[in-house]
């Protein structure tokens, strides 16, 4: 699974500014980008399972905060549009380092059941992949990108 290539362009470059107040922090989200992905997009999921301090750090704050419980850092619709693009793709590296070592997001769950089963906890909602793909992200931005933004865990 270290093999997978991640769709990273805009990860590193959609990370939300608020206009009035503070940012949202996507530190620790950076430090994971920055410390385990190679220069060909491929994640190392092991080295992520063997310490995963940043990305559980990260995934604590998408948990609690975002658009809905902590609106003062989304000022705009790009501030929203670029949190939820980040949480999927956490949720999807996440989901992965718990289920490491496995050779496809297939071998996790059956039947897709990795995107339309399992949930994860994201601005004080229980969501699945799915639901933030297509009842958040699709309908709420309508975005011909989201599709090259997002990252399924494939290598292709």
């Amino acid at each position: 699974m270290s093999n997978l290539i991640l769709t990273l362009a805009l990860w590193i470059s959609v990370v939300g500014h608020a206009d009035a107040g503070e940012p949202y922090d996507y530190g620790q989200w950076q430090q994971v980008l920055t410390s385990s992905v190679d220069d060909n997009g491929r994640v190392d999921y092991a080295g992520l399972k063997a310490d995963p301090t940043h990305l559980d750090a990260f995934v604590a704050r998408l948990a609690v905060s975002g658009p809905d419980s902590t609106p003062e850092f989304f000022t705009t619709k790009a501030d929203s549009f670029a949190f939820w693009l980040n949480a999927y793709n956490a949720m999807v590296v996440s989901g992965v380092v718990e289920a490491y070592p496995v050779a496809s997001v297939k071998d996790i769950s059956l039947s897709y059941g990795f995107f339309k089963r399992k949930s994860f906890r994201v601005d004080r909602r229980d969501l699945t992949l799915d639901d933030i793909e297509h009842g958040i992200l699709r309908p709420g931005y309508r975005d011909p990108r989201i599709h090259a933004a997002i990252n399924c865990g494939a290598k292709s």
